[in-house]
This record gives C-alpha cells, structure tokens and sequence, in this order.
C-alpha cells in the first residue's frame, strides 16, 4: 500500500560529508516522506519518541541494541514507533533500514492533537491497541519457556484506584522531563484508560467466560482494572491481571478469538465497543488507520504463537 508517495532526489550531504535522511512534506498527513539508506540508523532505544513511521518502500529491522539480537523485519505498509503516541513515550528498541527505505513519518504533536479532538473513542482504542500490542509481546516471551505459566499484568492487584492513577498521571505530566517520570509505556497507557470517563465498566463473576473462540462475532473488548482472567490457548493456561486488554484486535480485524478466557476471580473491566471505535476509524486520518492496520495484524500474528 502507497500513501501519497513522490518520487525522492539524491541525498545531499552534510557538512561532515555524512549522509542525512531525505526530508519532504507530506501535507495530507501533517508529516514528512523520509528516505533512508542502508543501515541507517532510524532511532535508538531509549530516545524519545516523537514520530511514528509507516514504510513506503523497504523494510526495517526492529533491533536490541544491547546484543545485537534482531526482534523483526518490517516491509512496506507496516507501522512501527507507535508510542510516539504517547505524551512521554520512548523507543523500546532500536530501528535501522534493512535496505533503502522510504517512510511516511507523522509527528507526536499533530497526531496526538487529532486524536485528543476526537469526540469518539479513537484515542482510548489507540491506547488499548498498543497495551494489547505490548500484552502480546510479553506473552510471546514464554513460548521458549514451557515449563513456566505464562503472565501479564501492567499493576499489581489492588495497587492503585482511579483516584490515585488520576494523581499519578498528573504527577508525571507535571514534570518538565517527561522521560523521567518513572512510569513505563504500559503503565501510562493503562493510567490514561483507567481515567478516561468516555469508558463504561463491566462485572464477570468468577467461572464467567468472557467470550469463546467459537465466537463469530466481538461486540466488545476488555481491559482488566481488577482481578484476574484466566485464558486457555491449545494446552496452555495464561494468567492475565490488571491492564491485560481481550478482543480489541481481534474484534478491529474481524478475526476470530485464538482463546478461551474466563473470570479466575471478579473481574471488573472497561469496555470497548467495537462497532462504535470502527466508526471513528472509518473517517480518520489516513495515518490513524495505519495504525490500527497494521498494529492489529502484529498483534494476531503473535497470538498464533501461544
């Protein structure tokens, strides 16, 4: 898929004689084309975040730094930097272009900005899509890990109240520095759901299931505050705790549930409607859209694994 994209020049130099990535406008998104070249860097962990990108042309490799190990390849229509998103997000990884890359980078601010104008429910979709995203990044961890049950939770039970995430989140966008404010992209991404009042609550008693794979249709998707959800994949159980998000991708993409979860204990949960997030999709910045895409296939292709 091709958003909007211009035939590129040839790179002009710095003054050091180093190449730079290639920089034009792309009114339409409020962003830029960016060409890069191979094995250039694109951003590092631990930076900030400030753009998130989707690839035009190429593939990049998401890497850790730390040992060199490769975490995925990327081709084009893909998205990645998502948490730039986020006020405060930074990079969980590095990024380099596997081959001559081409992007479509679209800026922290005008994004968040369409996001947070929303009258709907597009920025907490956004925010759960990704909480899914990084669920099912951990959870995939296990799969070399037999012998251990697999585990996800964003805060430990009973550690915070609504109240007191809400003093929280203050707290940390209070800070000039919003790279210290000592709160992890799942934990801010929880906080901001959990004090969000466009969301309404659900109940499960214990031994409730909240849906089943033989589902042909997700009406909602869930995300945990309180208690604990016990999730049956193959011949695997999960434990999956406060800030575990069900049935947002799944129910986005219209693919049918990889497990069979159930309320271990109560459960209190917020609840994403899913035909009224797709509505707001429908007439979304094509950037937005992106997103959802392509973070939603990531997120299934995961769950394939467990």
């Amino acid at each position: 898929m091709r958003y909007w994209f211009r035939e590129c020049t040839m790179d002009t130099p710095d003054k050091s004689g180093a190449s730079q990535p290639r920089r034009r406008p792309a009114p339409e998104s409020g962003g830029e084309f960016v060409d890069y070249a191979p094995g250039e860097g694109i951003f590092h962990k631990g930076a900030s975040a400030h753009h998130l990108s989707i690839i035009l042309e190429g593939e990049v490799e998401i890497f850790e730094p730390d040992d060199g190990r490769a975490i995925a390849v990327l081709g084009k229509g893909a998205c990645f930097g998502e948490q730039a998103i986020l006020a405060g997000g930074v990079r969980n990884a590095s990024a380099r272009a596997a081959s001559a890359v081409s992007c479509l980078e679209i800026g922290t601010v005008p994004l968040r900005a369409l996001l947070e104008a929303d009258p709907g429910l597009l920025m907490q979709a956004i925010e759960a899509l990704l909480l899914q995203l990084c669920m099912a990044n951990h959870l995939s961890r296990y799969v070399s890990l037999p012998q251990e049950q697999p585990v996800f939770e964003v805060v430990s039970q009973g550690a915070i109240t609504t109240i007191q995430g809400q003093r929280k989140l203050a707290q940390a966008y209070s800070r000039s520095d919003s790279v210290s404010h000592g709160l992890s992209s799942e934990e801010l991404m929880f906080l901001k759901l959990q004090a969000s009042h466009r969301l309404s609550s659900g109940f499960f008693d214990a031994g409730q299931r909240l849906t089943t794979p033989s589902a042909d249709h997700i009406g909602s998707a869930f995300v945990i505050v309180k208690g604990t959800v016990e999730a049956v994949s193959k011949e695997r159980r999960y434990r999956l705790g406060v800030g575990s998000v069900l049935g947002l991708a799944e129910g986005l993409s219209n693919t049918p549930f990889s497990w069979a979860p159930s309320a271990a204990t109560h459960v209190t949960v917020l609840v994403l409607p899913i035909a009224r997030i797709l509505r707001g999709i429908g007439s979304a910045n094509p950037g937005i859209k992106g997103i959802v895409r392509y973070t939603s296939a990531r997120i299934i292709e995961l769950q394939k694994t467990f």
